[in-house]
Formats: structure tokens, sequence, C-alpha cells
């Protein structure tokens, strides 16, 4: 057999099955091309058809993916068409290859070669399929055979159904899975509208009781009976209408009409458009684990006992109601609360151990602790507990033993109570043999426990009593159930006591009397107190009677709520009535807000409540003018039962003699205090005067002044003004406090104190002579202003103002009026020391220093520029042909020539230079820390300022003043003052020498 790849070479085969199609184009092509033959046309067009055709037949063949085979009888030639299925990988290309060798497999391609014999018999075309077993993998194909009548070939076409193959065989299994899965399975049809089931499994048909022909096309809620308004349906519905998937618990229904628990969960299915097409249903039915569910919460619901589920995280993950019961606690809130928490702080670190040892799978067996209730009380609870490690949970189960708990304390309570009470208890049976007794008992009769065991109790009776007694006794715990009195017991060692004794019965079950029990209280020191007593309260009311104190009790009257709305008058001895002006039958048992209502108003009842409520005892002194009554008392009060007692003295006397001596003692610390106070102000005053004694000028004294003068003047504001030398102002040197002025600075004028020369006092009544330097938007309520005098001259004000009259009174003004006299002597002493001191280092023409002054200032600057290494500089000046001023103008013209030159110096100088008149015309200036060539342009700034001076001396000019000005510097021109200045007068006399009106320096050697 031979086999090939090749195309069909008939070109004309395709087309001479259509005669009246090729007359038509052969008619088209004539119009189209005129000049050609119509055999010519014919054969050209046939083959640019078959050419054209030919590759449309290969396009459409690389498109496809399928085997396709041209196959001669017997299969004697076989030609492969190209598809794309070569192209896709070599494992394709193997698959040609072995379809191809199937057909020379002695086992396969007979069964071939039979199928295209029955093609060429009956040119019917065959399907079949055959897989191919390539490289470990098996392939499936499903062939269609068709005949070729032309060319009495056979087309084979195969297509890979490896894929469906598969799919069908999953399919199977899935189908196979499900038909035997116990639970049901429902398919429904979503694009119908009603989402009908189309499928069901047998599974559903088991748990339904309906069969598969009976559900078809309807929907799946008939399972749900008339039972519609179910929760989950909401759900159900929603995840349907939204295309998603959910899981529901429902409650449906059998065929039989049996309910049964469906657990129902629903899946979409989508196409490739993501379209919902159909839903899968899987249903369970879970109605014995949905009863042994709602058996299990049932039990856990109803139980009686607390019943738990907790975690190892310490909290629990469910409680049954009885948890609400007991705690108060809500489930809620016990399972965000750790439980830990819940236990009692004193129970915690055993509970922790317990919950260690479950987890390690030792079982917890009546275990007790307290838990906390949401009141804040506490219950004890016994606890059985198991943990389960599958779960890692706690289930445990608590009783309540709170009750239990409290019985045991009681008992225990009642037996230390019996063992520890202090009266003595006697346990008799109706014969009176004692059958038990205290050890109170034992202390009390002297005899032990062992003594009087089955002993008749007359023993401690005595015998003329002791039968009378005890019918006595057994008669009334028979018809009143007790008996109560007084026995005279006999001790085991003879001595009588006496006993008040109560005896009560014991009853069995049905309330027959089983015993008595007698319980024993010595009261013979009671009696004889009382007895004491009696005569005690025969002293009492001698006293009472004879006090000469007032003597009240009262008890309370209350209201139904219980609130204390009066008091009873209970006792008043006669010297209460005789202060109240009541006799005793008049108050004993009426209400003290009746008799006495001013007790209200005067605060007293309130007291007497709170001595009631507190219990604390008050003492009171106090002023009563009420009732008719007017006088000072003092009382104590103090609680006695539901009331108080009372006991009063008039103290008005007392009182009086207190007031006077308090007058007394009021006006002598008043007299002490204004002592005191004029001590301390002497001692201000002579400091002051100390102070000022030392002061050196003006500056200092005034800076004093604020400093002493503001204590003596408390509460004060004030200020000190000073008259200035032209007496047409006075200027604010001091001022403290919050001063209201007008002004710092006003004409004497505008005072009333420096026109009359006395001072001035203005209060509240006199405000229209405030004087125009205070502030008038805001006048002081008081003020006082002091001439400050001194040789007859008027120096100065002292103005003191306060918003007290009190800080200003007639001893504080006349304080004030020393200060001014101290004040004005220290200013006037001041003034005349600096006038002469001036005087002594100023020259009195031109108020430069004179030449002594100017020594010392040249010594010292010159010290200070040998320690801190600066320069000094020094200026000789002398007014150039000064003796023709005094010749043509007279010496006044010369003495006004060098006060101008004076003046000039003193205002073109720094503050730390210094001019000085060294004698007759010539000047002198020293400039500290100056170097030469500063020094030099000074002087030349000062040679040209001289110059520019311009003096009219009796309405005539003088003329141009010129000066000569000769400069030094040290170090320099010199190591000592007197050096510097000697080679500054050598300069100068060069200057004049080589003309006047210049600067000249002096050489350096």
């Amino acid at each position: 057999m031979k086999t090939n790849q090749k195309t069909d070479t008939e070109p004309n085969s395709e087309y001479n099955r259509n005669p009246e199609q090729t007359r038509k184009q052969r008619e088209t092509c004539l119009q189209t091309f005129p000049g050609l033959v119509p055999e010519q046309i014919s054969e050209q067009l046939w083959y640019r058809r078959l050419e054209a055709r030919e590759v449309e037949t290969l396009a459409l063949f690389q498109a496809i993916s399928e085997i396709i085979l041209i196959i001669e009888p017997e299969a004697t030639n076989i030609t492969v068409i190209p598809t794309g299925l070569e192209k896709k990988s070599e494992l394709q290309a193997q698959i040609i290859n072995k379809t191809l060798e199937q057909f020379y497999d002695p086992q396969q391609s007979e069964q071939w070669l039979e199928l295209i014999r029955q093609v060429f018999t009956t040119q019917e075309t065959i399907t079949f399929e055959y897989s191919l077993l390539v490289e470990q993998q098996t392939f499936w194909f499903s062939a269609s055979i068709s005949l070729r009548t032309q060319s009495q070939t056979v087309l084979w076409v195969a297509h890979d159904i490896t894929q469906d193959q598969e799919n069908q065989h999953w399919l199977q299994l899935l189908e196979r899975g499900i038909a035997a899965s116990s639970n049901g399975i429902v398919i429904t049809d979503a694009s119908q509208g009603d989402n009908t089931i189309i499928y069901v499994n047998p599974g559903f048909e088991s748990i339904t009781g309906y069969s598969r022909e009976e559900v078809i096309g309807k929907n799946c809620r008939f399972l749900q009976g008339s039972d519609h308004h179910q929760p989950a349906l909401t759900e159900l519905r929603k995840a349907i209408k939204t295309g998603e998937s959910c899981s529901v618990t429902l409650r449906n229904y059998r065929k039989d009409g049996r309910l049964f628990w469906n657990e129902l969960t629903v899946s979409p299915v989508r196409n490739t458009w993501g379209e919902v097409t159909h839903y899968i249903g899987i249903q369970s039915d879970i109605s014995d684990r949905k009863k042994a569910e709602e058996e299990r919460d049932h039990f856990f619901s109803s139980s009686l006992n607390l019943l738990c589920i907790a975690n190892l995280n310490g909290y629990f993950i469910r409680v049954n109601p009885v948890w609400e019961d007991i705690l108060g606690y809500t489930e809620a809130e016990l399972l965000t609360i750790p439980y830990l928490e819940l236990v009692h702080p004193d129970d915690r670190e055993q509970t922790f151990k317990e919950a260690e040892n479950l987890s390690k799978g030792l079982d917890t067996l009546s275990f007790e602790n307290r838990y906390r209730c949401k009141d804040g009380s506490y219950r004890w609870l016994i606890w059985n507990a198991t943990f389960l490690h599958e779960h890692q949970l706690i289930y445990g189960i608590a009783y309540d033993i709170t009750e239990r708990k409290q019985i045991e304390e009681s008992l225990k309570r009642q037996a230390l109570t019996f063992e520890n009470i202090s009266d003595g208890i006697i346990i008799t049976d109706l014969e009176g043999i004692i059958i038990d007794w205290n050890p109170a008992a034992e202390t009390i009769f002297g005899y032990r426990k062992t003594e009087v065991l089955e002993k008749n109790v007359e023993l401690l009776y005595q015998l003329e009593e002791a039968k009378s007694l005890t019918t006595k006794i057994i008669r009334s715990l028979i018809k009143n159930s007790r008996w109560s009195g007084q026995i005279k017991i006999i001790c085991k060692d003879g001595t009588q006591r006496i006993c008040q004794t109560n005896v009560v019965p014991l009853k069995d079950e049905k309330g027959k009397i089983i015993a008595a029990i007698s319980v024993n209280r010595d009261i013979t020191e009671t009696v004889d107190i009382q007895e004491k007593l009696k005569t005690s309260q025969l002293l009492l009311s001698g006293v009472l009677n004879s006090s000469l104190d007032g003597i009240m009790a009262f008890k309370s009257v209350r209201d139904e709520t219980g609130k204390i709305i009066d008091f009873e008058w209970l006792l008043s001895n006669p010297s209460a009535c005789e202060i109240v002006g009541r006799s005793e039958s008049e108050l004993l048992g009426k209400r003290l807000l009746e008799k006495l209502p001013g007790n209200k108003e005067a605060g007293l009842f309130d007291r007497y409540i709170q001595v009631v409520e507190t219990g604390e005892p008050q003492e009171h002194e106090f002023y009563y003018e009420h009732d008719g009554i007017k006088s000072w008392f003092v009382n104590i009060a103090i609680k006695l039962g539901d009331g108080f007692t009372v006991t009063f003295r008039n103290i008005s006397r007392t009182k009086e003699s207190e007031l006077q001596l308090q007058q007394l003692n009021d006006e002598l610390e008043s007299r002490l205090n204004q002592l005191q106070q004029r001590n301390q102000e002497i001692l201000l005053l002579s400091q002051m005067n100390d102070f000022l004694q030392a002061c050196l000028t003006l500056e200092e004294a005034y800076k004093t002044f604020r400093t002493l003068i503001k204590p003596l003047f408390p509460g004060c504001s004030g200020g000190i003004f000073i008259t200035k030398a032209s007496r047409d102002f006075v200027e604010a040197v001091v001022t403290w406090g919050n001063l209201p002025l007008g002004e710092t600075a006003f004409h004497p004028k505008d005072c009333w104190c420096l026109r009359r020369g006395r001072e001035h006092w203005v209060d509240t009544d006199h405000f229209d002579l405030l004087c125009n330097h205070s502030d008038q938007t805001s006048p002081p309520k008081i003020s006082l202003c002091l001439p400050m005098m001194a040789q007859g001259e008027t120096l100065g004000l002292l103005y003191l103002y306060s918003d007290s009259p009190d800080q200003l009174c007639e001893s504080k003004r006349q304080l004030a009026r020393t200060v001014a006299e101290q004040m004005a002597l220290a200013i006037a002493n001041l003034q005349l020391r600096e006038e002469l001191q001036n005087r002594s280092i100023r020259d009195p023409l031109t108020g430069l220093f004179n030449r002594r002054y100017l020594e010392e200032s040249l010594e010292r600057e010159m010290s200070r520029a040998h320690r801190y290494e600066h320069n000094v500089g020094v200026i000789m000046i002398d007014i150039d042909h000064f003796k023709r001023f005094n010749d043509t103008f007279g010496h006044d013209g010369g003495d006004a020539v060098l006060k101008e030159v004076g003046k000039l110096l003193k205002s073109s100088l720094r503050g730390s230079d210094i001019a000085c008149r060294y004698g007759g015309e010539e000047m002198t200036l020293i400039l500290p820390e100056a170097t030469l060539e500063n020094t030099y342009k000074r002087a030349e700034q000062i040679r040209k300022l001289i110059k520019q001076i311009n003096i009219e001396h009796k309405r005539q000019s003088l003329g141009t003043i010129t000066a000569s000005l000769g400069v030094a510097c040290f170090p320099e021109h010199g190591m000592t003052g007197d050096a510097v200045v000697q080679r500054a007068d050598t300069a100068l006399y060069q200057a004049k020498k080589q003309g006047r009106d210049r600067v000249v320096g002096a050489e350096v050697e």
C-alpha cells in the first residue's frame, strides 16, 4: 500500500456538476473580454478559478484541527490533507502517523478496510470511534467516512474526542456517586421562570418519599407544605435572587406528611458568560440530629443546675438560663466576661489550677468556689467538669450550694454560740433528766458536764421549791410553749445565785414536745444593782430637786415615716421650771414646740434632733429671746434612748461680765497696737533719718524716700514733688502705690497747699476743694497735701491718698507732717552740699571743671589706661588774640567769649570726656580711650565749631573767634599725665607760632 500527501489534480471536476452556472460565467467573461474566443476564455477562467479555490481550501484546512485523509480502494494509496493539527506539536504529528500505521496493523487494518469497502458499496457515510496509544497516552477520535464519487476515493475525517471521553467517564462516575449518595441531590433549571426541578437522585426519593416522576417539573417549595413562614426561607430566596450560594436548615414534609429537618446547601451553576443556568441543591435529613439537639437543648435549658461549655481561652461559649437566675447576668454578658473575673479573688488561684488539670485530662470533682453575682454578692458553687480533647472544650456542671453553706455556717455559729454563749443552757427531757448543757452552765453552776448528765435538774433547786417549780414549768410549756421567771440556784460549792430563766419546748417533726431547753442568765449582780439603783434613784431625785441647773428629759415624737417632728417632756426639775416660767404639771407629757416654740427659731430644736440621730452630745452657748425669756444660756444635750436629756444654766450675769472684760481687753489691745505702731513708726523715721544723713546726692535721697516712706503709710498711695529752681513748676520725683495723678508736673498754683503754704486735707465731704493736680476723672476718696519747707523756703510737696479714711487718721497725718519736715531738711542739706561741691570743682565763669579737678581726673584716667592698656588723648586749647577782645570790648566781652566756648565744649563732648579751664583763656580736654588719630580729628572738629561762634555783646558783634589747639596722647607722648599735658602744651605753642587757628600734634620721639 502506497501513501503520499497530495491534492485533487482534476481542475474541472468540481465545476462540471453545474452546467448552467458555467454558461453564465462564460457570458460574463465575454462581456468583460470581447477580444477572446470562447475556448480561450473557458480554459483561462477555469485555471484561475481553480487556483483561487485551492488557496481558499488550503486556508480552510489550516484553520481546523482534524485528521483528513483521502483513501483509494483497498487503501492502495492514502493522501494526507495538511491541516492545523500537524502544526500544533510533535505529538500531534505522531497521531497522524499512528493513524496511517493502523492501516498496516494486522488487527486493525482489516476492520477499517471493511468499512471502506462498505462505503464504496453503499455509498453512505459511516461514523465510528477509535482510539490511539501515543507515548503512553490514549487519544480518542470520532471518524466519518464518505465516498467521493467522481474520484472514486474515500474521504476520512477524524475529530479528537479525548476530552469528551474523559468528561463522559467522569460524568458516569459522578452519576454513579450521585445515585449512590444518601444525601438528596436536586438540580433545577434557572432559565425557567419557576426554577423547576429537572433532576433528583435516589437519595432524594428515599428522604422525601416522592418518586422522580412526581417531582420533575415542580418547584421545591412543595416540600414545605403550608409551613411558608420560616426565617430560613427568606435567606434562601435572597440567595437565589442574587445568584449566590447559601446553606439553610428547613422544616420539610415527606410524602406521607411526616416532618423532617432538611439541611440544604444550594449552589448556582453559571455558563461561559456568567449567567446562572441551574441550581444544585444537596439535602441532608438531620431529623435525628435535630431531635438529639432539641433533647440536649431541652435538658440544657430545663436543668436546675448550672451547665456551661468553656474554651481554654478562659471564656464561656454557652451557658444555660439557670446562670441568669442565680447570678443575674444575661447569657450575652457571661459570654463576654472571662470566667476568672467572676470568681472570688481568694478562689481564683485554685480555680486556675483546676482549669490546668482539666486541660491535662484530669476531671474536676466536687470543687468549690465562689462566683460574683451582678449585684456584687457571691454564691457558692460546687463543680464537676471534664475536658474533651477532640473539641478542646470544657464541659461543666455546677450546683448552687450557697444555702447549704449558709446552713453549715449557721450550724457552726449555733454550735459556736452554744459553746461560747454566756448564758447557761440546759437541755432536759420531760422528766427533768439533763441530757446536755454548755460550758457557760459549768461556769455558772460549778458542775462539769459529765457530773450532771442523766441527773435530774432539781439538784440545782432548793428542796422545798423543786417539785412545785418543775410542775409549774411543764404546765406552762404545754399551755404557753414557754416559761420565764427568776430561780434561786444552789451551786456545787453551796453558794446561792439568782438566774433569769427562759424555758422553751423542743419539738419533733410532728410537733410533739420531746425535750425542754432552759436558758439561764446569772442576774445575781443585776439584782444587787437594781437594789442599789432604787437607792440611787432616791438620791437622784433629791439631787434633781435641789440642783441649781435646769434639767429636762424628752423622748422623740415621730411621724409615720419615722421622722422626728417634736419632743415630749418626760422630766423637768424645779430649777428648769423656774427658768422657763412654767410649772411641772404644765410641761410633763406636753410637746416642746407647743410650749416653747422659740426653740425652733433659735435653732435648738434642730440641734436636739442631731443629738438623737447621731448620738453625739452637744454643748451650746446662746442668747434666747423667745417665749417671754430673755437670757444667756449654756446647755449640754445628751442622747437618752430615743430622746435626750438637757442640762442648762442661766449665764446672763457671767456673760455681762465677760462682755465688759472683752471691751476692756479690746481697748487695751487697741492701745497696745497703737503703741506698737508708734514704736514702729519711730524706728522707721530713725532709719530714714540715718539713710538721709548718709545720702550724697538728691537722687539717692529720692530712692530712699520711695523705700522708707511707703511702710509708714500702709494702704496709702503717695508721691513727692520737688519745686524746680525756676519756681514755675513742680515735678514728681518719687511715687508709690496706685496714685491717681492728673499730671506728674504742674504749676504751683494747681495745688492749694503750695498756694496757702500749709497742709491741705480733702475727704468725701470736701471734694470741691480737690487740687487740680489730682486725677479729676477718678478722684481719690481722701487726700493730704503737705508742703516741704526749710528755712522759710518751699522745696516741694508730700502728697498722700487712700480709699479708706482709717488709713489717714489724725495720728497718721501727724506722722506725715513729721516726715515732710525731715524730708525738707534732708533735701535742703543735700542741695546745699551739692552747691558747695560744685563750686569746689567748677569754674564759675565757664561752668567747666577747674584745674584741680583736671589734675585729679587726669591721674585717675592715667591709672585706668595703665591697667587696661587704653589710650588717653589730651587737647590744649587757647583762644587766639584774646587780649584784643579784652582791650576792644572790655573784660565783659572777654568773659562772654569764654562762656560761649565753655558752653560749646560741654555740648560737644562725650559723657566720659572731661573739659577744664586750665587758666586764663586756655582750656584742656581729656579724652579717655581715644587714639592719637581720633584725638586729632576731634581737635579739628572743635576748632571748626569755635570758628563758627557768633557772639553779640551789648548789641555789638565780637567778630570771628579762632583758637589754636595742641594734641598729645598717652602712651605715645609720655607715660604720666603731666608729661602728656606738657607735650600738648608744646604743640599748642607750635600752633600759635605757625599762625594760629590750627591744630598741631605733638611729635613722637
